[in-house]
């Protein structure tokens, strides 16, 4: 069974996360909510793209890119051994292999959204 999402659902959500939610109405997962975030950028974005864990694009840009070392690290700390020898951007794929054994390769951004072997 299918539950609607409410508004004030929506609101508390940005709320626990110090953002302003500026959209007076929840339409559905796919309209665009307005924000404030913790930083002061105003911006939108969807409830599909909010509860997969994306936020502020502005803040998101602000950040700093994470070195190899960084990256080799964030494998590392979950049994996952990185065989790539660099890091190009959060879009270039990283290969490693998985606590199983298992070959693969990923993106930054995939990884960093809890995607890991397959």
């Amino acid at each position: 069974m299918y539950l609607k999402v409410t508004y004030e659902q929506t609101k508390k959500s940005f709320e626990n996360e110090d953002y302003i939610l500026l959209s007076k109405e929840y339409v559905n997962n796919k309209t665009k909510l307005n924000f404030i975030c913790p930083q002061g950028h105003k911006h939108s974005i969807t409830w599909s793209k909010w509860i997969q864990g994306q936020r502020c694009v502005f803040c998101r840009k602000e950040e700093k890119k994470k070195s190899f070392r960084e990256i080799k690290q964030c494998f590392k700390s979950e049994n996952y051994e990185l065989i790539s020898t660099d890091y190009i951007n959060a879009h270039s794929k990283l290969d490693f292999i998985c606590p199983r054994g298992h070959k693969h390769n990923i993106n930054w951004n995939d990884w960093q959204q809890g995607q890991r072997c397959g």
